[in-house]
């Protein structure tokens, strides 16, 4: 069962890949933010994250989670001016 995504991962699958290929010096790149899964479990286990996502569907669902686990971060909401 899916918590807030369609495609949201389960976490520890997520934790077991973050740990077998990456360290704490590491920076964890999440090119299809969706959820924040990955972004959330990187951060539990103190990695550096970058997350993009192109959907105000995952951004305001990752502020929510982020909010909710108390994940401190900053957001940058890209708007295009057409």
């Amino acid at each position: 069962s899916y918590r807030d995504y369609p495609t949201e991962k389960n976490h520890d699958l997520l934790k077991k890949i973050i740990l077998k290929t990456s360290t704490k010096d590491s920076i964890v790149m999440e090119w299809f933010g969706g959820s924040g899964s990955t972004l959330l479990v990187a951060n539990q286990l103190k990695r550096n994250w970058i997350g993009i996502d192109n959907s105000n569907q995952s951004f305001d669902v990752i502020k929510q989670t982020f909010k909710k686990d108390n994940v401190k971060c900053n957001f940058y909401e890209y708007v295009s001016i057409d």
